[in-house]
């Protein structure tokens, strides 16, 4: 197993137990545990295999989707749902969110995605100007 889906792996399990294990509400500190483990996997994880094959998008938009609502978990609590209720509803619909976005992400650049209109107006706008 390479270094970079063993890391993706551990923020994976380190996701999981601390979602499983809480009880009540959510902690601040939660937080912080989401917002570690998302630096773990950005510092570690090959990003470039994500890009290539599908599956592997699939996995790493789950995970980063998983620690990002890990990260918003008691703000969400706190400040948007209504009552602990409506909390898991709320995660549920930001994690089919932030996976999308981070599977759109991660597969920009990747044949068949690539929107070439977006692309030649963004590297129009990226042209030094001729003096």
């Amino acid at each position: 197993m390479k270094f970079d889906q063993v890391a993706l792996l551990a923020a994976a399990v380190a996701a999981v137990l601390s979602t499983s294990s809480a009880e009540g509400a959510w902690e601040p500190f939660e937080c912080v545990i989401g917002g570690v483990l998302l630096l773990v996997v950005f510092a570690f994880h090959d990003f470039d295999a994500a890009r290539r094959d599908r599956r592997v998008r699939a996995a790493v938009s789950g995970v980063l989707a998983l620690l990002w609502c890990l990260v918003w978990a008691w703000p969400v609590q706190e400040l948007v749902a209504r009552d602990a209720s409506h909390v898991p509803a709320w995660l549920t619909g930001l994690w089919v969110v932030l996976f999308a976005a981070h599977f759109a992400w991660l597969a920009k650049g990747v044949p068949g995605w690539a929107r070439p209109g977006l692309d030649r107006l963004v590297r129009g706008l990226r042209r030094p100007r001729r003096g």
